[in-house]
This record gives C-alpha cells, sequence and structure tokens, in this order.
C-alpha cells in the first residue's frame, strides 16, 4: 500500500492505569467505604495518593496548569482545605464565589482526581488564623465552656459549635453535588487538625494570667471526645456519607477522643515518626487494630494526611502499610491577598520549643525567633508557586506509575512484615532507633510479594548473586544489583528506597514477573498485550524473570543489550544493563504477547500513556511534561509538551507505523516491537529581555499623621485604644489617632514617655505628623522609655506643644498566628508574646498613657488611604503624579505609592516558552504592599535586620521558605490581553528607626522565577529553568 500522510488530528486522553476513574467521568454515584485493608472505591481497594493544593491561595487563572501538573506527576487524589476565613471573612457573609470553590472541585473532577475535603474548622497550613475567621477571636473566651455566648475555640464549648455548625452546614451546602454519592470526586472528609498539639496548649494557659485569672479555667478538662463527636455529628446530621478523618500531628492515633466514625491518618514528619516510615506505619496499624482505644479503629485502615515532599518516604510509609497518602503543599503557593501568619518558629536552631511538653513550650521563651510567612508559602514541593517542574516531579511521577500497576495486589495487603527477609549487605536496611536495620516486605494478594530495599548509607551499595533471601527464595540469580543512592537532583537526604516485585501476575493473563532486581515503572495493558516497564539507574545491571508463559514461548525480539540467561519449559529469565531504551517481545504459549522495556531511573518519570479516541494505546517518552490538545482524525495525532534542552531519546510505541513530523528519526518504526526513536526537541528559546519597571509615576499617602487631618468620619470612642478585630478590621493596614491637649510645651522635667500596653504587628508612630520609629512589639508593649534598648524609641519631647497634640499609629496586621499560643503573661515573670496564637489581638489595646496623661479620645480608620481611594485600580489618573526614576529614596516615616505599567506583548511568547515571571523588589528600611491590575499579590519585608525593633526575641522574613522573598510571583495568564496595560501599583512604607536614614527602593522589576536548586561552583543557588512548548505531531503512516 502506498505510504500517505494525512493531516488532520484526533481528540487525546492523556490518562494512566487507574488515574481516571469511570465514576468520576460518567458522574454515575458510587460508594466510598473502609476497613482494616484500607479505602474502597466503588468496591475495589485503592491507594490515594496526593497532596495539597490550595485553591484560595492560587490565582483561579493558574488552577488548570497546577491541576493538570499535579495528575502529570500521578496523583490520583487532590487534598484540599477549605479556609473559613477565606470563605466566611465577616460573620455571616459567605463568599464561595471569589474565588470559586465549586469550580475548582469540578475542575479536579475534569481531570479524573479525587478530592479529600478538609475543612477545618482549624487547619492550621502556616495561614492567617489557623484558618479561623479574626471577627469569631474578638467574640472568644478560654475562662470556661459555657453557653454564655462567648465561644472557646477548637473546645466543646456550644457556642463555638455553633458557629463551626453554621460554617460547616454551608460548605456542604456548596459542594453537596460533588460528594461521591452524588457522583462528585470527593471521596474523604478532615475534621481538625493536629489536635493532639492543641492539648500541651490547653494545658499551658492555665499558667497564664490575662483578664484578671488564669487565661483558661483551671478546671477545664481536655475533651477530644466530646469535641470531636460533636464535629463528626455535625458532618453526619448533614448527610455527608464519605469518611470522616482527622490528622493527628505526631505520627499516632492520638487526642482524637477515640470517637467512632472518624479514622486517625496523622501527619507524619521527621521527629514525628518521618524518619522511620515503615515502622511508624507498622506501629500505627497495629494500634488501631489492636483493643487499643477500646477497639474503635479496629476495622479502619490509616494513611498519613501530611507527610514531606519526598517520594521515597512515600514509598516507604505505603510499603509499610499505609493506605493513603499526601505530600503536604505539593503545590507550591502564590498566596495572594492578606493569607501570611506570624508564628514562634519550632525549627529554630537555638531554640528548644516545641508543641510536645508544657515543659517545652516554656523553652520557647528562652531566645525565642518569630517567623514572617511571607507572600509565597513554599516547601519546595514538586511544582513550584510559579508553576515550575522540579527534580521530584518525575520521581512522584515514577513512583506512582509504579503504585497504579500493583494497586490491584498492594493497596489491600495489610502491614509490612520484617521476618523472613534477610539481605547480605549490611548497609541495606531501614535505619530504626539504636542503629538497628530492619527489611520490610509486603505481602500482597493473588500472591504477589514486594521486597524493600532501603539504602541509607550516602554510597550506591551492591549485592551478590542470591544476596537477597524472602523465605528461602533468592535473587538475583543471573547478575549482581545496585541500590543507588537517591538519584535525584537539589534533594536533601540521599536515602532512597526500591521496592522489588515478585510473582505479580501479567495483566493479560500470559504469566506473572516472578521477579525483577529492576524497578518496576509499570505493568499494565497494550492494545491487549501485556507492557512491563524496568528500570535502574544508568550503566547498573538487572535482570527480569517470567514465569507461566508455557513450554510454547518464544522471543519474537530481542535488543542486543539484553541477555537471555536462563529459557526453560516455564521460565524466561534475562539480564541487561540499564539504557534508554531496550526492548523484548514475547509470545506465551496462549499467543499472548509480553513487551518488556528497559530504561533508567532518569528517563522512567518521562513515560506517557496516552489514548487515541479510537481506544489505541500509545506511549511517548523522553518529554518534561506531555498533556492533551486533541483535534480532528484518524491519522494525525497532536501533543502539547514540554522539553528541555536535554539530549534523550524521543520513544514512542505506537499499533500502526508512526512518523514524527519535522523530527529526525533515529530508529524507524518497527513492526515487532510497535515502536521508533527520534531526535527530541531540545530547542529551549532563549530567554528575552523584560520591560523595564523602574520607571513611573509616585504620590505621597501619610496625611493620617498630620495634626490637622481631618477624621470626623473615623470611628471614634472614650477610653483605652480597642484592638482592631473589636472594630470589625481583620487584616491589612490601620490608622489610630489620639488626641491630647496641654496647657503648656512640656518641660524639660516632664515624663513625655509614652506607653501602650498592647501593640501588634507593625506599629509606625508619628506625632504632630513627625515621624518617631516603627516597631514589632507582637503584642507586648509600645514603651519610648524602655529600659531594653530594642523597645526604646526617640523621645516625643520635641514635638509636642501647647494646646493641640496628635499622636498616630500606621499599624498592620501582618497576619494572626497559624498556631496556637496564651495571650497573658507567664505567671510571676513578665514574658508574654501574645500576638503569636492563632486566637491573637492586633492593633493597639489597653493601657495606653504619654507620661502621667491617660490617653483616651481615640479615632480609627482601616486601610491605607490610597487603598481606600482605588490609587491600584487601573482605572486610577495618576496624570497629577510627579514621575520618578529607580533608585529612590523615601522620606522618614513616608508612605509613597509607586505605579508603573507593562504591556503583555513585551512578555515571552507563551506558546513556545514556558518560563514564568516575578515581581522583583529590592531596598532597605522598607515595607511593601504589591497590587497588580487592582489585585493585592504579596507583601514585603526588606531583611530581617529591623523585624525585632520592639521585641525582646528574634525574628526572621523567610519563615519555611524555599524561593527568596524578595520575589512575587504572577499568573501571566490571567494578565491584561497584549495592547491593554497591566498596572504594578506598590505602597511602600519607611520602616526605619529613629536614627537611621529612611528607606532606599533599589528595584521594581520584571524577573524570571527562580524556583529551582542548583549547584553553581559548589554552592546551592536558586535558578530559573525555562522550558520549550511545542506541540508533536504524530503522522500515522499507510
Amino acid at each position: 500500500m502506498k505510504k500517505t500522510c494525512l493531516s488532520a488530528a484526533i481528540a487525546l486522553t492523556i490518562m494512566g492505569v487507574g488515574s481516571a476513574h469511570a465514576t468520576l467521568a460518567n458522574g454515575q454515584p458510587y460508594t466510598v467505604s473502609m476497613d482494616a485493608k484500607g479505602f474502597m472505591i466503588d468496591g475495589q481497594y485503592r491507594l490515594l495518593r496526593g497532596g495539597t493544593v490550595q485553591w484560595f491561595r492560587i490565582p483561579s487563572s493558574e488552577w488548570r496548569d497546577r491541576l493538570e501538573k499535579f495528575k502529570g506527576a500521578g496523583f490520583n487524589t487532590v487534598d484540599l482545605y477549605v479556609a473559613w476565613n477565606a470563605v466566611e471573612p465577616r460573620e455571616g457573609a459567605f463568599n464561595f464565589a471569589n474565588p470559586n470553590l465549586r469550580q475548582f472541585i469540578s475542575l479536579c473532577k475534569e481531570l479524573g482526581l479525587y478530592v479529600y475535603l478538609r475543612p477545618g474548622p482549624y487547619i492550621t497550613n502556616e495561614m492567617d488564623g489557623g484558618g479561623v475567621p479574626a471577627w469569631l477571636m474578638a467574640k472568644s473566651t478560654k475562662k470556661d465552656i459555657a453557653a454564655d455566648g462567648k465561644p472557646n475555640l477548637r473546645t466543646h464549648d456550644p457556642d463555638y459549635l455553633n458557629y463551626v455548625g453554621k460554617y460547616l452546614r454551608r460548605v456542604n451546602a456548596e459542594v453537596r453535588d460533588l460528594f461521591a454519592d452524588r457522583g462528585g470526586p470527593i471521596v474523604m472528609y478532615s475534621i481538625e487538625n493536629e489536635y493532639n498539639w492543641f492539648q500541651p496548649f490547653h494545658e499551658a494557659d492555665k499558667l497564664f494570667g490575662y483578664q484578671g485569672g488564669p487565661e483558661r479555667g483551671l478546671l477545664q478538662s481536655f475533651n477530644p471526645n466530646a469535641y470531636f463527636t460533636a464535629l463528626r455529628d455535625i458532618v453526619r446530621n448533614d448527610g455527608i456519607t464519605v469518611p470522616i478523618t482527622t490528622c493527628p500531628g505526631d505520627g499516632k492515633a492520638s487526642a482524637t477522643g477515640d470517637v467512632a466514625g472518624v479514622v486517625p491518618v496523622p501527619n507524619i514528619y521527621n521527629g514525628l515518626g518521618g524518619d522511620y516510615p515503615e515502622k511508624t506505619a507498622v506501629d500505627l496499624l497495629t494500634d488501631m487494630h489492636s483493643s487499643n482505644h477500646g477497639g474503635v479503629y479496629a476495622n479502619m485502615p490509616s494513611g498519613t494526611t501530611e507527610t514531606d515532599r519526598d517520594p521515597v518516604k512515600i514509598k516507604r510509609l505505603l510499603l509499610g502499610g499505609l493506605d493513603s497518602a499526601f505530600a503536604f503543599n505539593a503545590v507550591g503557593m502564590m498566596t495572594p491577598g492578606y493569607r501570611n501568619a506570624i508564628v514562634l518558629n519550632t525549627r529554630s536552631a537555638d531554640n528548644a520549643f516545641d508543641f510536645s511538653t508544657i515543659n517545652n513550650i516554656m523553652n520557647g521563651f528562652v531566645s525565642p525567633q518569630v517567623g514572617y510567612f511571607s507572600g509565597v508559602v513554599d516547601y519546595y514541593g514538586p511544582i513550584s508557586p510559579s508553576g515550575l517542574l522540579r527534580p521530584s516531579f518525575h520521581a512522584f511521577r515514577r513512583d506512582n506509575l509504579f503504585f497504579d500497576a500493583v494497586e490491584p495486589f498492594f493497596a489491600s495487603a495489610g502491614t509490612a512484615e520484617k521476618t523472613g527477609l534477610t539481605v547480605s549487605n549490611s548497609e541495606i536496611g531501614a535505619r530504626e532507633p539504636n542503629n538497628v536495620k530492619v527489611n520490610y516486605w509486603l505481602q500482597g494478594t493473588q500472591g504477589a510479594r514486594f521486597v524493600g530495599l532501603v539504602n541509607q548509607s550516602g554510597f550506591p551499595q551492591n549485592i551478590p548473586l542470591n544476596g537477597v533471601n524472602l523465605n528461602g527464595e533468592t535473587l538475583p540469580k543471573y547478575a549482581p544489583m545496585t541500590v543507588p543512592t537517591n538519584p535525584e537532583a537539589g534533594v536533601a537526604s540521599k536515602d532512597y528506597a526500591m521496592i522489588l516485585v515478585k510473582d505479580l501476575p501479567l495483566t493479560n493473563g500470559a504469566g506473572k514477573v516472578a521477579w525483577t532486581s529492576s524497578e518496576l515503572l509499570t505493568s499494565r495493558n497494550y492494545n491487549g498485550d501485556a507492557l512491563v516497564i524496568v528500570h535502574g539507574v544508568a550503566n547498573t545491571q538487572g535482570e527480569l524473570v517470567l514465569d507461566g508463559l508455557g513450554a510454547g514461548a518464544t522471543i519474537v525480539t530481542r535488543d542486543n543489550g539484553i541477555t537471555i540467561a536462563e529459557q526453560s519449559a516455564n521460565r524466561l529469565a534475562v539480564t541487561y544493563g540499564h539504557y534508554p531504551h531496550l526492548e523484548l517481545v514475547v509470545r506465551a504459549e496462549s499467543g499472548r504477547l509480553v513487551r518488556v522495556v528497559v530504561t533508567t531511573t532518569e528517563e522512567a518519570g518521562r513515560f506517557w500513556f496516552s489514548k487515541a479516541n479510537n481506544g489505541q494505546d500509545i506511549v511517548v517518552a523522553g518529554l518534561e511534561m506531555l498533556k492533551e490538545t486533541g483535534v480532528s482524525s484518524l491519522y494525525n495525532l497532536q501533543l502539547a509538551a514540554e522539553n528541555d534542552s536535554k539530549s534523550r531519546p524521543l520513544f514512542i510505541m505506537s499499533p500502526r507505523n508512526v512518523q514524527l513530523r519535522n523530527l529526525t528519526v533515529t530508529s524507524a518504526w518497527n513492526n515487532q516491537t510497535q515502536s521508533a526513536t527520534f531526535v527530541k526537541p531540545q530547542a529551549v528559546p532563549t530567554l528575552p529581555s523584560l520591560p523595564s519597571l523602574a520607571f513611573g509615576k509616585v504620590a505621597s499617602d501619610m496625611g493620617e499623621a498630620a495634626l490637622n487631618y481631618n477624621d470626623s468620619t473615623w470611628t471614634k470612642w472614650t477610653g483605652e485604644p480597642q484592638p482592631l478585630e473589636m472594630k470589625g478590621i481583620y487584616s491589612g493596614h490601620a490608622w489610630y489617632r489620639t488626641e491630647l491637649n496641654f496647657d503648656h510645651a512640656p518641660y524639660f522635667w516632664e515624663d513625655t514617655s509614652l506607653y501602650i500596653e498592647h501593640a501588634s504587628d507593625i506599629v509606625g508612630i508619628y506625632v504632630n505628623g513627625t515621624y518617631l520609629s516603627t516597631q514589632l512589639p507582637l503584642g507586648t508593649e509600645l514603651d519610648s522609655d524602655s529600659w531594653n534598648a530594642k523597645y526604646k524609641f526617640p523621645s516625643l519631647r520635641p514635638y509636642l506643644k501647647q494646646g493641640k497634640n496628635v499622636i498616630a499609629f500606621r499599624t498592620e496586621v501582618w497576619g494572626h498566628g497559624s498556631f496556637m499560643f496564651p495571650r497573658g503573661t507567664l505567671a510571676a515573670t513578665n514574658m508574654k508574646l501574645p500576638s503569636l496564637g492563632f486566637d491573637s489581638l492586633k492593633g493597639l489595646w489597653g493601657t495606653a498613657r504619654l507620661g502621667g496623661t491617660n490617653l483616651t479620645n481615640w479615632s480609627l480608620r482601616g486601610e491605607l488611604n490610597g487603598e481606600r481611594t482605588g490609587l491600584a485600580s487601573n482605572a486610577y489618573s495618576d496624570s497629577t503624579w510627579q514621575s520618578a526614576a529607580l533608585p529612590m529614596n523615601l522620606a522618614k516615616g513616608e508612605v509613597r505609592w509607586y505605579r508603573t505599567k507593562f504591556d503583555a506583548a513585551q512578555l515571552p511568547n507563551s506558546n513556545s516558552l514556558s518560563a514564568p515571571l516575578s515581581v522583583r523588589l529590592g531596598g532597605a528600611r522598607v515595607k511593601a504592599t504589591v497590587f497588580l491590575n487592582g489585585q493585592l499579590v504579596g507583601r514585603w519585608l526588606s531583611g530581617d535586620g529591623w523585624l525585632d525593633r520592639g521585641f525582646w526575641g528574634r525574628a526572621i522574613r523567610d519563615m519555611w521558605m524555599n524561593t527568596n522573598p524578595d520575589y512575587f510571583p504572577i499568573s501571566t495568564t490571567g494578565l491584561n490581553p497584549a495592547g491593554t496595560a497591566n498596572v504594578l501599583a506598590v505602597a511602600f512604607e519607611d520602616v526605619s528607626a529613629g536614627s537611621e536614614s529612611a528607606a532606599t527602593i533599589s528595584d521594581v522589576s520584571l524577573a524570571y522565577s527562580p524556583e529551582i536548586r542548583a549547584d553553581i561552583n559548589g554552592q546551592s543557588m536558586l535558578v530559573n529553568q525555562p522550558r520549550g512548548k511545542t506541540v508533536i505531531n504524530v503522522d500515522w503512516l499507510e
């Protein structure tokens, strides 16, 4: 037949085994159930694997991109927080439209992803108030648990539960048709978060004085049973049928109240069980399935709701027997809006503080370090805040393809065993307490077994022939094997774990994989044939043994790099070096075909499995990312792809002869292997220069500090200053003004010291329009005459006068704490950190005086004037503003708006280049609020040096960050179209101390997002890592 190339296109769906479950595709109701063996979806045991994707902290214009990449990493379940304060920012005023929760969950459904819904009510997650709304904090008390109108947060207090019930029922109503029993993707529902850490704080509160007595009533008991029973009943009585879980913070079934129907799915991190993944999994399940806890958990599965973004650790936890695993914040967040938090840094190297005991809480006062969460929350997961793919992306994909393949045999297997397995190399084994090494294995269903080989030595380890012995059966038989160190770049640990398969049935019934000393990538159906793909570190040896093929089995084709080690009546054994890509095709006696592909570990995570609309399976390997683009016709397939610049083979398997348009053939399509190889696209366009933002318009915005500013429309009261929450201000900026009159200018001997009992978070101080200093007391005092030099600031005396005087305070709520902490003062001491807790108060409150005069006349207004009058809006006219160029200096205490514009036409072509952008800021003694097209995209603090001014501890601006706090990722897909200006508006605020020079702004620019770790000249640095974007045209030839 004459060969022709017909160019039309075909719709394509990218899917892996188990990643697009039919119940999500057809929208029909399905069941979610559980027993001691695992979670079942439509009666099938499933391994739920995923991580956190925070829909409300990622611009909606980026949702599809992040979820497609999340699915591309092989995950099947989105761990989905709902933050109470994001959807009910003011009491009774629910907002699910912007951002749109239903839209996000519906997108998960469209992409075939399950959802693990986690509405709290308390969620932690480095979030303002731990997700609890600030309007509730203003009403709260810890004094007692009574129906008195004052909610006692995170307890079974009836007032608190009344608010919680309203919230949870409203969330449920919003997404009710998106639960599994309605055909939606929501398969699990979590209540509360890390409640075990609440227990020591619950008791520690009793040691702190607050409002005339102990902060928490001395007889008040910690009662998780009553609390979790109430939460469970709220959810169940509202018609929710999916499993309900909760996540203790310490890797155990702790502080859950042992409530029937609530599954402990704890968080497992290093120091909290994560150092010993298999042991932690076994211990957790053994404890749950025993008579402990009153037997409540005896018929329940478990997993880890949160763990590190470490593919190796998650692989080991699942081998240990867990039934689900979720990488915390797998996708980095841009964190637009007022989502920031301030917390005590529990990971500070020189701070003994932790949550485990009251004593350790007290130790936190020795030398506390406070962390300000920046505009980005990023724990170096597989997908960066800007959407870049990090090295762990392909490692997760590799492991998830494995778990997809073995799920029918693995998911219901129970807990791992450690007897019966020995390894001759003593360096192999999971390192456990007292440096004991343990080798674990798992007995699967249908005779399948899974053997764990853990290497924590830091060096590749060889295992000789017969070096692995499982109940008398040994391997390898024909070639020594290597257990490598972690092959991924930029990882903190070189620990690695292999899971070897034994007696794994082939998908088409042709036989089984008796064993392989390589790692299995997948065993799957390929157009009726069994496809087995194995991998190992390049140039190491491996062997694969197939049993049950029958005496009449024949080898159809074999690459030269594959050697037959044994061929008998019932067995075919081959050896090989790991190289991309070697192929073997075997015909079983039954006539069924078994196709084997050998590749390297590096390439394994770049295998993609597609289906054309005629149902034929297609395999493509060598690309960083592949997704559907779909058009029409049976003779052409268009695949949208991202490629790096590395030279690697582009491998394709197809049942029909193929040609990749405009790509060079290195190995033509072979009818027996059904594969071809081409030269992969390597072009990554040069990064073009970005438009300058160094020229713009400026206007000062600090009239509120002036003596004669008209504050007649402000909120006013007489008495002590009141916290912002009491006045309905829950985030961002606010100005306080207090007025007093003198019959004469103060004499030099008269006391003019300023004292405010409590102030937080960031407070600029002005007297009669003159700036004094910016302090960060964190709920402690403002005291101009303090003995502590960190608290002291310039005297007000030179600026006070006869007659009317005004002291103004420019305050900013950086964020309520995401963890617990007492508001009061530690008994018998002066030690306090009132504004660190999730229920903390902000602004100014308590006793206020100037010298001997109480300050009692107060005015308050929220926001900067420029925020109120729309200076950040694109529609605002800045024609009367002054032109300015960077660098520039601010005046002392000045608030200055800077507006600049750029056109999307000046940016890189997103059709050919994936190179995410950030706004970059630089300067000293300054903070900033950053708006793009009227939307708040980040808040910035310049350096750490000034953050402990007015506070007796230490402070950092980049709490638990893995990116540079001077960079704020932006959504280029959300920009205005070419020809319409994008407006960047930045409110800069001088925060200099009294004797310092005023703020300098050295940089406002667009930059390529540096979010990938790289070793440059022996130093670890963050770099951008652009990818080429292309369309792979697959033409089928006739």
